[in-house]
């Protein structure tokens, strides 16, 4: 019977997890840094789940996160919508700071079984904040593998969820063959390119 419940909690989960992470304001003075969570599965009744590692936080009684939603757990709520506006669903103040130098964040149920977990690094593959200051990495989707560095993409938390994706949900990539077009070189071109002559 505890088998059959723990299976159907791990089920009932599976689609929560960890999404976005700013832990390099470009102003370190400010308290802007967050997680942010998404669920691709069916609603899900977080209550008392905490992130156990990198941050701390416990979501409080009565935490629901739905079906396609997303939830923000900021280092100071205030100052996170005073900087980018309302937020639907924003939660904290989370005590500690997300390291610079990477970190692994550890977010576990109520049971204290690990829901997710991101191992985050600095530089390849992981995206290279150091180049964008303020921005902070996104999953570029979250049917991937979120603790390998390719899977997540340099955001800025300021733009809407999604915004400048290449390919938005439910779209297809589709291929066009490429014509062959010959343009001339210009001078400077094809001396650049010119094989040196044998002797």
């Amino acid at each position: 019977m505890l088998l059959g419940l723990a299976v159907w909690q791990a089920c009932v989960s599976a689609g929560v997890v960890i999404n976005e992470i700013h832990y390099a304001p470009a102003d370190k003075t400010v308290p802007e840094e967050f997680v942010e969570l998404y669920n691709d599965g069916p609603a899900v009744d977080i209550s008392g789940w905490y992130f156990s590692e990198g941050i701390a936080y416990t979501f409080p009684e009565g935490t629901v996160i739905g079906s396609g939603e997303y939830l923000v757990v900021a280092q100071s709520p205030p100052t996170l919508v005073g900087i980018y506006g309302p937020i639907d669903a924003v939660f904290g103040p989370f005590g500690g700071r997300l390291s610079n130098d990477g970190e692994r964040v550890v977010l576990r149920n109520a049971q204290g079984f690990v829901e997710d977990e991101v191992d985050y690094g600095i530089g390849f593959p992981w995206p290279t904040l150091g180049a964008t200051e303020g921005c902070s990495m996104e999953l570029v989707s979250p049917d991937l593998d979120n603790d390998l560095g390719g899977s997540w993409r340099i955001s800025d938390p300021g733009l809407a969820q999604g915004a400048g994706a290449l390919i938005e949900a439910e779209q297809t990539w589709r291929y066009f063959k490429g014509c062959l077009l010959y343009t001339s070189p210009s001078p400077r071109d094809r001396t650049r390119s010119r094989m040196p002559s044998s002797a």
